[in-house]
């Protein structure tokens, strides 16, 4: 089974919104022949009330699609274009429940990273996250293919479909990275990198880990952080009470609510949390490779979507 790019699973999803929902058909091109057929195959689905149904909200000659069928569709069109009907293809169907089976990756909704193109699913049924909070699904009979809220179906997982390659949406944004030369003897203070230990800076700075610990209130001597400031000690001067960390008011400015929290600082940590979109909240001022950590402890969020209030 080809691969198709994950552009253009959100490009056909979202060219089919507001299209019917009928059981069984995965982006076929809607006529009498296609109900009269699946209706002797899913007679549960295709009643005479549902008939005239359809026939009145003029569902023929549109798109049709359930909820497996409407990412069946996409693979099942490309490489053409999204209003291009689909053509079946055997050794490639899959249900819901096939679909998240297979996926190369999974979990439980509640630590969905913030990827458009993942699946969501409950037993059953299966739509295509979006980002931002917002699903698109193939949702019934009466409701057509529409844009949800992630927060209005009780998804139970996510995955990453096996037919679908995520890197052009994975692809981080490169962030500006400012290198500080290893300072030399009468430098004040230093910006911890990658690799670095109070025993690395102890020996540039010629004085001890010790030393280096008591003046900057560092308990752990083992335990520093990417980013973190330490000053170097004075010969003269006392040692310091642990600095408070430098804090500031930031403004979450996502374009679609919410802005996740996150135990940890990266989208492999589970959300512990959300900022609603215009909201402030302190943050330690220190850039962790494109995460803040929020000053109340609640955990940490990427610096994208947070500014100076």
């Amino acid at each position: 089974m080809s691969k198709i790019p994950v552009s253009y699973l959100l490009e056909y999803a979202r060219a089919q919104i507001g299209n019917p929902y009928w059981y069984g058909t995965y982006g076929q091109i809607l006529n009498s022949a296609i109900w009269r057929d699946n209706a002797k195959r899913y007679p549960k689905y295709y009643s005479d009330a549902r008939k005239a149904k359809a026939k009145e909200r003029g569902d023929y000659g549109k798109k049709g699609h359930d909820c497996s069928g409407l990412i069946k569709g996409a693979l099942w069109t490309y490489p053409q274009k999204p209003n291009m009907p689909a053509k079946y293809i055997a050794s490639e169907d899959m249900d819901a429940n096939t679909m998240i089976k297979k996926a190369s990756e999974s979990g439980a909704i509640e630590t969905i990273p913030e990827i458009a193109g993942l699946t969501v699913w409950k037993n059953n049924h299966i739509g295509i996250y979006i980002g931002g909070g917002k699903v698109i699904e193939a949702k019934g009979f009466d409701y057509g293919v529409v844009e949800s809220k992630l927060s209005d179906t009780k998804w139970t997982k996510w995955g990453k479909l096996s037919f679908v390659d995520y890197g052009e949406a994975e692809k981080p944004k490169p962030e500006p990275v400012i290198e500080k030369p290893a300072p030399a003897d009468d430098s004040s203070e230093y910006i911890v990198k990658k690799g670095d230990t109070l025993s690395k800076i102890a020996k540039m700075w010629n004085t001890t880990v010790k030393a280096i610990a008591d003046y900057n209130g560092i308990k752990n001597a083992n335990l520093i952080q990417v980013g973190q400031i330490i000053k170097k000690p004075m010969a003269s001067s006392k040692p310091a009470e642990k600095p408070a960390p430098a804090t500031w008011t930031g403004i979450v400015v996502t374009n679609k609510l919410p802005l996740n929290i996150r135990s940890g600082a990266g989208t492999n940590h589970p959300v512990v949390g959300q900022l609603a979109k215009g909201s402030k909240t302190q943050i330690i001022g220190v850039n962790m490779n494109g995460w803040y950590k929020l000053a109340d402890g609640r955990g940490y969020v990427s610096a994208n979507y947070i500014k100076k209030a």
